[in-house]
């Protein structure tokens, strides 16, 4: 790779990057570097659906392991547990593959209802422990890491919500650390072998797919042309990536330990946690945070609640979902419940994303433009053509923090108790003022008035306003149920 060598020969070493800020941009980058791949691909992730994105990257995935790549893969065991079937022909496809589920029920891919219950009841802290961390490496000299998962959600091809999201994509040295905490999370005593667990060969039994299934065999629905058309041309994976680069001389990897964040739930210590309260500390004139949720634990509120106190001046700027874009109603519902003191206390500058924001073309590559008001789809096929479907929404679900306009974190860590108490996460620190600008730029877009709403205390008796704005809600038909949602996140 031209530019790894350059990364690698220059003094200080120089990292290239840019942000993968659209789903298709993100598909396309990891099957450009799949397909590039000459000796391991390492992948760590919390979610891998199965479904057509998810088919998609394990057929390229297969691809590689057949031209002698190493391929290995360290997936979080709680979301497996709702369709394993991939993850179960993954284990044996071929023996280039390599899979690990990280803390394990039952010694199971698919425990039984009972099992689980078991599991929760005899050791709960332990069973909700989970790997949130996210990293794509290629050869150890390029990687990818922030919030996304995989399927068909984080690449823009979800039949209802999609996901606003964003990652950094990274070659040179970096990758070599983000490498050493894969294999932390891989001999870690909580990652267990699928080939062990008692249940992956019936699973596999069941799979329509083999080692020599061909491309049709994964079924994919159609919904890749236009990534694949790219992915086959050279010079457009050239023009879109390596011509966008930036280079970077200062790039920090950060990543919990395995089960640090279980161990270390009194004391709060966790890496990524400190390293985030300690970047915001950081601040002279502005913290401009886009997070999913915003539940502030303690130790980032008395970061906040210290530099409110030293720094009256300094701007705190929040862009999250809206309960109309969310897809957590409790953590919400949570948020909603301390945010008199989060704007009183913080005063934070809170800005929630709107579900069907006119930027909504420009984040969703893979779309067709006049598809956000056409009829509903009740046909599988005919939705999956993305020619027409209603409610196909947004959702924020980037984790990046800027500062001031020297500094942005991009990773995944959500601004909420699981990921500062229950979860482990990893992210990037990356100081420069070119990056940082764009990112910033980014953030500053999703937060206009026409993309998201500003939210504050009403001056309206907020008793009397929030019955009235709960009948408002029940009394029109079905059809205006989402506008009047819309208006609720408004004005509260």
């Amino acid at each position: 790779m031209v530019l790894f060598d350059q990364a690698v020969g220059s003094n200080p070493p120089v990292h290239y990057l840019c942000s993968l800020e659209t789903g298709e941009q993100a598909l396309l980058a990891r099957i450009a570097l799949i397909r590039d791949a000459k000796r391991a691909i390492y992948l760590q992730t919390f979610i891998w659906t199965n479904d057509e994105s998810g088919r998609l990257i394990a057929y390229e995935l297969l691809q590689a392991a057949k031209r002698g790549v190493k391929v290995r893969i360290i997936i979080d065991s709680w979301v497996s547990i709702g369709d394993p079937g991939l993850m179960a022909f993954l284990n044996t496809a071929h023996p280039n593959i390599s899979v690990k589920h990280y803390n394990v029920a039952a010694d199971q891919l698919h425990p039984s209802a009972l099992e689980l219950v078991l599991e929760i009841v005899s050791n709960f802290q332990e069973f909700n422990h989970r790997m949130h961390n996210k990293s794509f490496i290629v050869d150890e000299a390029v990687c990818i890491v922030g919030g996304r998962n995989y399927g068909n959600a984080y690449f823009d091809r979800g039949r209802t919500r999609n996901f606003r999201d964003r990652e950094a994509m990274l070659v040179g040295p970096i990758a070599q650390q983000v490498t050493k905490s894969f294999f932390d999370f891989w001999n870690s005593p909580y990652s267990c072998s699928g080939l062990d667990l008692k249940d992956v060969q019936q699973w596999v039994e069941r799979s329509p797919l083999s080692a020599d299934s061909s491309f049709d065999d994964f079924q994919t629905g159609g919904l890749f042309e236009s990534v694949l058309t790219q992915a086959d041309d050279p010079t457009k994976v050239q023009d879109r990536f390596i011509g966008e680069m930036l280079p970077v001389t200062e790039v920090e990897f950060f990543s919990d330990s395995p089960g640090e964040a279980r161990q270390n739930k009194l004391s709060h210590k966790n890496r990524t946690v400190s390293e985030v309260g300690q970047l915001w500390k950081s601040a002279n004139d502005t913290i401009l945070l886009q997070t999913p949720y915003f539940v502030l634990d303690g130790v980032h509120y008395g970061v906040l609640e210290s530099l409110r106190s030293e720094r009256p001046k300094l701007r705190v700027i929040v862009s999250t979902n809206s309960l109309a874009s969310s897809d957590n109603l409790f953590t919400y519902a949570f948020a909603y419940r301390e945010r008199n003191r989060y704007f009183e206390q913080l005063r934070l500058e809170l800005h929630e994303y709107k579900p069907y924001p006119p930027v909504m073309h420009e984040v969703m590559e893979y779309r067709r433009p006049d598809s956000v008001d056409a009829p509903r789809c009740d046909n599988l096929e005919a939705c999956m053509s993305f020619d027409s479907a209603k409610h196909r929404h947004l959702c924020l679900h980037a984790k990046t923090f800027v500062i001031d306009d020297k500094a942005v974190w991009i990773g995944s860590i959500n601004l909420d108790p699981r990921s500062a108490y229950v979860n482990s996460e990893n992210g990037l620190l990356i100081f420069d003022k070119a990056f940082t600008s764009q990112i910033r730029d980014k953030i500053e877009r999703d937060i206009r008035p026409e993309n998201s709403w500003t939210v504050g205390i009403s001056k309206r008796g907020r008793f009397t306003e929030l019955l009235r704005k709960l009948f408002s809600l029940l009394t029109p038909s079905m059809g205006k149920v989402e506008k009047n949602l819309a208006e609720f996140t408004e004005n509260f």
